[in-house]
């Protein structure tokens, strides 16, 4: 997906393409969510990997910090609306995963929620800070 220059031609400001990668991202997201449990079932190694909690940590932080940037960008800078959406998309995420699991919400599954959140948080602060510094290139702004 090639994000295209707004019209000044500064690069990347172009609503559309944005929300296109920000739902494309969602998605897969989404279809991770409903693989993880075949994929730990086939793979060895991604069974191991599943099973360290910093991995999962950090796949988490990734996934939601990208998913937020992304969202926002999509809005152009709604970060209270793309935070929002976010959550929204982790729920929906920890959802999938219970309900292929044949149970319900618990613990763990507040726990992810909770470092999705602590993900898009950090992500829309530090695009704030970023984009407030003098000389950030614009596709920051």
């Amino acid at each position: 997906m090639r994000l295209q220059p707004d019209a000044k031609g500064a690069g990347g400001d172009d609503g559309p393409s944005w929300k296109r990668a920000a739902f494309f991202w969602a998605a897969c997201v989404l279809c991770g969510a409903a693989l993880v449990r075949p994929l730990t079932k086939a793979v060895p190694l991604f069974a191991r990997a599943a099973d360290i909690e910093t991995f999962h940590i950090v796949a988490h932080l990734f996934l939601y910090g990208t998913l937020a940037l992304l969202i926002d960008r999509g809005l152009r800078r709604r970060p209270v609306v793309a935070g929002a959406l976010g959550m929204l998309v982790g729920l929906a995420q920890e959802t999938v995963q219970v309900v292929l699991a044949g149970r319900g919400l618990g613990l763990p599954e507040l726990f992810d929620l909770g470092v999705d959140a602590t993900a898009i948080t950090a992500a829309l602060s530090l695009r704030r800070w970023v984009s407030a510094a003098p000389h950030t290139p614009r596709i920051l702004k």
